[in-house]
């Protein structure tokens, strides 16, 4: 099991941006980077893990 939280079935880009008044293209880049930046990992479709939690509200809220 990965450390960290796991998220399963997680909301599709176009879900996930209607919910939170975004453009799914904004919710997809915002994503993209996150994973890149290891903030997020996506080990299988639509199951994310945050290893550290604190880490990605820091970097979340440098976005904003």
């Amino acid at each position: 099991m990965p450390d960290g939280v796991v998220i399963e079935s997680a909301p599709h880009g176009d879900d996930l941006a209607m919910a939170i008044g975004a453009a799914r293209q904004s919710v997809s880049t915002v994503l993209a980077e996150l994973i890149r930046s290891g903030d997020i990992r996506k080990p299988a479709p639509r199951t994310f893990v945050i290893p550290d939690i604190d880490s990605l509200r820091e970097e979340l809220r440098v976005l904003r």
